[in-house]
């Protein structure tokens, strides 16, 4: 499997990703998430976030960051570091919701759109390095 095809399967299966963004004080801030609403490869994803929440307070002020996913069985791993904005949480986002997002029920629900710039994927013990 050649490192793109590693990249999708991982966003494919994993089933936690973390988000992080940088606080009003220059600190990382991790939140744990569902997988992605939507993706376009590994280019575009869209989460489902609270809109009262510190990630996107800091996505406002600063919308660098990044997301990782990861497969513990087979000691592989996707970060990618990009830009962070928001969007309207629209209808046809609703219906993208699992069953875990439909019990959150954010009170100001929001789209979070991510456009990656870098990729890192470490599996079959290499680690490669991409810039998009």
């Amino acid at each position: 499997m050649n490192t793109y095809e590693t990249m999708h399967k991982l966003i494919q299966i994993s089933q936690t990703f973390l988000i992080s963004t940088i606080d009003v004080r220059g600190f990382p801030t991790t939140i744990v998430v569902s997988p992605p609403l939507q993706r376009d490869g590994i280019q575009m994803m869209t989460f489902y976030l609270n809109g009262n929440g510190e990630s996107v307070e800091n996505i406002i002020r600063d919308g660098k960051g990044s997301v990782c996913c990861y497969r513990e069985k087979s000691y592989q791993s996707l970060s990618l570091k990009g830009k962070f904005s928001i969007r309207p949480f629209s209808e046809e986002d609703r219906a993208l919701l699992n069953q875990y997002q439909l019990k959150l029920d954010h009170e100001e629900p929001v789209t979070v759109v991510f456009e990656t710039m870098i990729a890192k994927v470490h599996a079959e013990g290499r680690t490669v390095n991409l810039v998009l």
